[in-house]
């Protein structure tokens, strides 16, 4: 989903429909080699795809700690 998202906000900085967003984008993953262009698309959906993973499996491993802890059979 994060993917799809940066490809969508890239796509829209190209035909200057969200500038906000793609300044966003830029301001995040420009050092790492993003820009706005179709290769940037391509880009900033590995590096969403990237921190999506990341972000959620800090959230299910929290999560699964918070069950086991919480949750527990007496």
């Amino acid at each position: 989903m994060c993917a799809v998202f940066a490809a969508l906000i890239t796509l829209a900085g190209i035909y200057q429909m969200f500038p906000v967003w793609a300044v966003i984008m830029l301001g995040t993953y420009g050092a790492l080699g993003y820009t706005l262009s179709w290769t940037g698309i391509l880009i900033g959906a590995v590096y969403a795809f990237i921190d999506g993973f990341i972000a959620l499996w800090i959230f299910a491993g929290l999560y699964n700690l918070l069950i086991k802890k919480c949750c527990r059979k007496r």
